[in-house]
C-alpha cells in the first residue's frame, strides 16, 4: 500500500511539472535563453542581442510582440553575416527560427504558427543533414570520423576511452593539425593513435550517425498521426543525448530542444516536455569536466 502510494504520488508531481512546463511562454523564454547563451560576436552585435532578449525575458508581454523578434533577427543576422565563412551552423539555425517567431507572433494564432515552423525546420535540418553525409565519400567510409577523434578535442573523452588513444598522442595531433592549417594544399601528414580500435569506433559512429538522423529526417516528414509520427519526440530526444554527450556543442543541441518543445502542440504523450528539459541539462553537464572526469577514471 505504502509503495502504491508513493507511485501515485510520483505521478502527481510529474503531472503537476508537466502542467507548469506546459505554459504558454516557454518556448519564447526558453530561445530567448539560448540566445543569450549561444550568441557571440562583436560587442556591437553582442550587446543589443543582449539586451533585446534581456527584456523579452523581463518583461514576457513583449514576446508576443512580433517588433522583440524582428529585431532580434536583425541584430543576429548582422553577427552571422560578420563572420558568415566562419560561423557555426547553430547561428544560422537560430536566425531562422527567431525569424519563424516574428512571422509567428503577427499570425491569428502563434502557438501553432511556431509549431508548424519548428516541425519544418527540424525536417529540413536533417534531411539535410543526412544528404550531405551520404553524398560525402569521406563521411560514409569514417574517414570523417577516425580524424575527428583524433584531432577533434571535443571528442577526446570518447577517443581515450572508447578508441583507445592516448591523451598524448591527441594533444600531438592537436598540435600538427595548427601547423598544418597554412600549410600548401595537399600537404599530408600522419595522426598518431590509428588503431583497429579506434577505426571500428569511427564505423560505428558513422552508421549510428547515418541511421539515427535519417530515422529523425524521416519521423519530421511523416503525418503526425502515423507510426513513425508519433514517435518523433522519442527519436529527436535520442539523436540530441546520444549526440552531444559525445560531441558537446551546447547551442546547437539546445536549439534542436527547443525547436521539438514548440512542435509539440496538442501531443497526447505525457511528460515528454520533462524529458525535454532534463535533456536540455544531460547537453549541458556533457559539456562540464564530467566527461573529463569519466576519461580518467577509464585510464
Amino acid at each position: 500500500m505504502a509503495v502504491a502510494t508513493v507511485v501515485l504520488r510520483r505521478r502527481e508531481l510529474l503531472d503537476d511539472v508537466e502542467r507548469r512546463l506546459d505554459a504558454p511562454g516557454l518556448v519564447t523564454g526558453a530561445t530567448l535563453v539560448v540566445v543569450l547563451l549561444s550568441t557571440t560576436g562583436a560587442w556591437y552585435v553582442a550587446a543589443p542581442v543582449a539586451l533585446v532578449a534581456a527584456a523579452g525575458l523581463l518583461w514576457p508581454g513583449l514576446r508576443e510582440r512580433p517588433a522583440l523578434w524582428w529585431a532580434l533577427a536583425g541584430f543576429l543576422a548582422a553577427g552571422v553575416h560578420q563572420v558568415w565563412t566562419r560561423a557555426d551552423n547553430h547561428q544560422y539555425l537560430i536566425v531562422y527560427w527567431v525569424l519563424a517567431l516574428a512571422l509567428a507572433a503577427a499570425s491569428s494564432d502563434p502557438a501553432r504558427a511556431r509549431a508548424a515552423a519548428a516541425r519544418w525546420l527540424l525536417a529540413a535540418v536533417f534531411v539535410l543533414a543526412t544528404a550531405w553525409k551520404l553524398t560525402n565519400p569521406a563521411f560514409v567510409d569514417g574517414s570523417f570520423f577516425e580524424f575527428t577523434l583524433l584531432t577533434d578535442s571535443r571528442f577526446e573523452p570518447v577517443a581515450t576511452v572508447l578508441g583507445g588513444v592516448a591523451e598524448a598522442d591527441l594533444e600531438a595531433n592537436r598540435t600538427v593539425f595548427e601547423v598544418m592549417d597554412g600549410a600548401e594544399p595537399g600537404t599530408s601528414v600522419g595522426l598518431l593513435g590509428r588503431s583497429a580500435r579506434l577505426v571500428l569506433l569511427a564505423d560505428v559512429l558513422t552508421l549510428w550517425t547515418l541511421a539515427i538522423e535519417g530515422l529523425v529526417a524521416l519521423a519530421f516528414l511523416a503525418p503526425a498521426g502515423s507510426r513513425l509520427g508519433r514517435g518523433r519526440d522519442q527519436v529527436l530526444l535520442v539523436f540530441v543525448v546520444t549526440t552531444y554527450l559525445a560531441a558537446p556543442v551546447l547551442g546547437f543541441g539546445w536549439m534542436l530542444l527547443v525547436l521539438g518543445l514548440a512542435q509539440r502542440r496538442g501531443s497526447p504523450e505525457r511528460h515528454l516536455r520533462l524529458a525535454y528539459v532534463a535533456a536540455f541539462v544531460v547537453v549541458r553537464l556533457a559539456a562540464t569536466p564530467l566527461t573529463a572526469i569519466a576519461a580518467g577514471a577509464a585510464t
